[in-house]
């Protein structure tokens, strides 16, 4: 018996064309959740740094200026991190932006197997009415 694709000796190949659940798996869309759980990772990496604090609003997150927030663009196997953070003033903001980086670029790379290329920290100065507190569970 011959089939589609040539002589009777080679094995039949799947007719793409007929709705077969093994071919309906096939062409699902795929789910590709890298990108959100790295900026997750990334944001709350940040938050493990002293001298950081979560700032958060319903405003600030319209305006896009709540913190920590990170931007991530996953291209090929590797991972590019834009973060924005918020320190607590009065604090050594450079120091803490340079430890940010560190950490979030370890931390990333370390919990989703993705290597992370580059960090670039944005760091703002906040005083404490703009800080949401943070919430420890014991």
């Amino acid at each position: 018996m011959a089939d589609c694709d040539g002589g009777p000796d080679q094995p039949a190949t799947d007719d793409l064309s007929q709705d077969t659940p093994d071919n309906e798996l096939r062409h699902r869309g795929t789910l590709d959740v890298r990108v959100a759980a790295i900026r997750r990772i990334a944001e709350q990496a940040s938050l493990d740094v002293a001298g950081t604090v979560r700032r958060s609003s319903t405003l600030g997150r319209l305006r896009g200026t709540a913190a920590p927030h990170a931007d991530v663009r996953v291209s090929d196997r590797t991972a590019r991190i834009e973060l924005r953070v918020a320190c607590a003033w009065p604090a050594p903001v450079s120091s803490i932006a340079t430890e940010v980086r560190d950490t979030v670029l370890r931390e990333t790379s370390r919990l989703s197997g993705v290597p992370v290329t580059t960090v670039d920290v944005t760091a703002v100065a906040v005083s404490p009415d703009d800080q949401t507190s943070r919430r420890t569970v014991a």
